[in-house]
């Protein structure tokens, strides 16, 4: 086993809302992507990336729900992989969402009393797409 590095996020949601924040160190890739690489559109191997994922799954207690990113502002809800968006909307209790960052943000919503939560990957151009009015839009709260 790989044990990976990662945050807890701090911030002022319900109990019931868990978020964290990977580091690098941890996983199965190797040379330039070493070693917690999340992201299977980079050149990695990706039967590692598919490791370094399951990894990040047994920290969540299951694994996330991933996007294919591509910094516009698509908000899908809870399908499955792949879907090309830059959020996530879950209204399920133990569903998970992933957002892979490099020099973008991950943002995260949560109502405090509805039962929905959402992660938005933003870079400047999903945030001059309106990335995160989308997000909030879709939450529907």
């Amino acid at each position: 086993m790989h044990p990976i590095s990662h945050t807890p996020v701090n911030w002022p949601a319900p109990n019931w809302v868990r978020a964290l924040s990977t580091k690098r160190s941890g996983g199965f890739s190797q040379g330039p992507w070493a070693s917690l690489n999340l992201g299977d559109h980079c050149g990695d191997t990706l039967g590692l990336v598919s490791q370094n994922r399951r990894l990040i799954g047994t920290v969540l207690g299951g694994e996330p729900l991933w996007l294919r990113q591509v910094h516009g502002a698509r908000v899908v809800h809870e399908e499955p992989w792949p879907q090309e968006a830059d959020a996530r909307v879950i209204r399920s209790v133990g569903v998970r969402a992933g957002i892979l960052t490099a020099d973008c943000l991950a943002v995260l919503f949560c109502h405090q009393t509805e039962k929905v939560v959402a992660a938005a990957h933003a870079g400047w151009r999903g945030l001059a797409c309106g990335v995160l009015e989308a997000t909030v839009g879709e939450m529907g709260v």
